[in-house]
């Protein structure tokens, strides 16, 4: 079966992106500015995260390829006039929503999960909505991905694998801050209890 134009655009949005937060995460360690003192307590989940992300993208152009799964736009009209533009806008959105998270944690931001005993609890921007925007972005791209390769199964595979690690990631996360900042954090969750989507999840 030959590329279809959905699949080019999948593969004309998601491969940049991809490498361009492959280049950023890879500029942060190269950069020196985790903290060698602090110990990762991720479980590994930084290189699963990747591993999983990368092959629900080959799940994905798999079933379109071999035409398995119905399509979730059928017409010429529906795909142009809703599928794209809201494929787009997810995507643009996710990474501006991501980005943001990530500079309003400044240097505090790392890969793996780790906390500094100087680390301040940021509360304001993104996170005074949500306790975990940069996942929320990723998933928005994903997400618009999906909706963009146009074929149901290749939207779940490239969404809901995805969603089970950043979960597990969360749970995680938020078991270390809850150590580490302790009543702090306890009252942080009350004041903003969405984790990605806000007043919903």
């Amino acid at each position: 079966m030959a590329f279809d134009f959905d699949l080019i655009l999948f593969l004309a949005l998601g491969i940049p992106g991809f490498l361009l937060e492959l280049f950023k995460q890879f500029s942060k360690i190269s950069s020196g500015k985790t903290d060698p003192h602090s110990k990762s307590k991720d479980h590994g989940t930084f290189h699963f995260i990747w591993l999983i992300v990368i092959c629900s993208m080959g799940a994905s152009i798999h079933f379109v390829r071999l035409e398995y799964g119905l399509k979730i736009f059928s017409g010429t009209f529906s795909r142009c006039i809703v599928a794209f533009p809201i494929s787009f806008t997810l995507i643009m959105t996710g990474h501006l929503i991501r980005r943001q998270a990530i500079q309003q944690l400044g240097e505090w931001f790392t890969m793996t999960v780790r906390v500094n005993d100087k680390q301040p609890l940021i509360q304001s921007g993104w996170y005074a909505k949500m306790r975990h925007p940069s996942y929320t972005g990723v998933l928005m791209v994903l997400i618009g991905l999906g909706l963009l390769i146009n074929n149901w199964l290749g939207l779940f595979g490239i969404v809901i694998p995805p969603t089970l690690i950043f979960l597990y990631r969360i749970y995680i996360e938020e078991k270390e801050l809850r150590e580490h900042f302790g009543t702090t954090y306890a009252e942080y969750t009350q004041k903003v209890p969405a984790k990605l989507i806000p007043h919903l999840f």
